[in-house]
């Protein structure tokens, strides 16, 4: 890879630079802050690991639970639940939900880790077609299963590879990129095209013994930096840069819209970060087994841990965390940023389709944001039990 030259400027001019960058920072307007506070609608019963919603034009919403293993459709307003499918491996079952897509229509499609394939159903919740994706542009190519980061308003779906690694057999362990790139597949054309590339973290990999007896082990780095991203409706890709704190828009026209940078203090990393840390990538693992040619999927133990005292933590969180982006209907992007350990309610960045930072949302102490719906936002909270409930809050 060709690499251009390491310019070193002088103390004046790396002066003037940081004096720049100074009065930049200052330069950038406040913006309002929106508490949301209070909820308009609750759901009383409680869910053990929400991993999608998608809200249908009734207002009644769809909801996957990855640990419960449950598919329901749920009215806020009457607190009704109608469970969907039922868990199997039949054509119009499904094993293990970790994730909810709305498509044209108000049908829903949903990623069935367990059974390796999408489960679409149609507006009233009935399943009536499963797919996978197909690798390559031009169709009739291998099939692979992607979790999709997110749909668009014609039913397209987005994903991105993770710097895809090399290697690994008889010539020594694999070694990854630090880019990955993002696609769009059209299930229509079965056609596939690539509209950008993003950071990636590479992961740790640790090898021991020879080309005949060799045990490689790879581990995700830790509060690692990396490009978050989401799409509009209209089929717009923001990408949040974590290298230079700014979101860009790629357009359906093939144009990029590079935004300025946004304004973020570093978060120190303390013990209590470390904790956090390491409960929550617990929380959302999973473990696969394959026995006899028959894979089986499971949620992994969410027990807590002491601090893994092997792990070299970095001395700053990076400005957002991974998987930080959300795109309101509105075509506004919402980035989580990163803050300490010690403040429970989430922070987002709100950034208009030129990159420009135009509000913050505050969310209430353990919440996490799910999902968009006409004007609202769905919030699960988590209880000191870990049951988690849901919640919706006007915007």
């Amino acid at each position: 890879m060709y690499r251009r030259p390491l310019l070193r400027p002088s103390s004046t001019v790396a002066l003037c630079l940081a004096l720049g960058a100074t009065a930049l920072a200052a330069q950038q307007p406040k913006v309002p802050v929106q508490i949301l506070a209070k909820p308009d609608a609750t759901f009383d019963e409680p869910f053990t690991q929400v991993v999608g919603l998608r809200e249908l034009k009734n207002g009644e919403v769809i909801v996957g639970d990855m640990r419960d293993r449950t598919l329901q459709k749920i009215n806020l307003k009457t607190g009704s639940a109608v469970a969907l499918s039922r868990e199997g491996s039949g054509p119009e079952e499904y094993a293990f939900p970790m994730a909810v897509y709305a498509l044209p229509g108000d049908s829903t499609a949903v990623y069935d880790l367990g059974n390796q394939r999408y489960l679409v159903l149609d507006p009233t919740g009935k399943p009536v077609d499963t797919f996978r994706m197909e690798e390559g542009g031009s169709g009739g190519g291998m099939m692979i299963l992607r979790a999709a980061s997110a749909t668009d308003a014609k039913g397209r779906f987005y994903y991105s590879t993770r710097g895809e690694p090399k290697g690994g057999m008889g010539d020594g362990p694999p070694t990854f990129s630090d880019s990955g790139q993002v696609v769009r597949y059209d299930r229509t054309t079965k056609k596939s095209d690539t509209l950008g590339v993003v950071f990636v973290p590479k992961p740790t990999v640790n090898a021991s013994g020879g080309p005949n007896n060799r045990s490689v082990s790879i581990q995700r780095v830790p509060m690692a930096p990396e490009d978050a991203w989401g799409v509009a409706p209209d089929g717009r890709v923001g990408i949040a840069r974590v290298r230079t704190d700014r979101v860009d828009w790629l357009l359906p026209d093939g144009k990029t819209v590079i935004g300025p940078a946004l304004p973020y203090a570093p978060v120190k990393v303390t013990d209590a970060d470390k904790k956090a840390w390491q409960e929550q990538a617990a929380r959302g693992g999973i473990m696969v087994n394959n026995e006899n040619g028959k894979m089986t999927v499971s949620p992994a133990p969410s027990t807590p841990r002491p601090i893994d005292p092997s792990i070299e933590w970095p001395a700053t969180k990076p400005p957002f965390p991974a998987n930080a982006v959300r795109v309101a209907p509105t075509g506004e992007l919402w980035l989580l940023r990163s803050q300490p350990a010690s403040v429970t309610q989430p922070l987002y960045d709100v950034i208009d389709g030129q990159g420009r930072l135009v509000k913050q949302v505050r969310l209430p102490a353990e919440t996490r944001l799910v999902a968009f719906g006409k004007d609202v936002v769905y919030l699960v909270r988590r209880d000191a039990d870990d049951l988690e409930y849901l919640e919706r809050y006007r915007l």
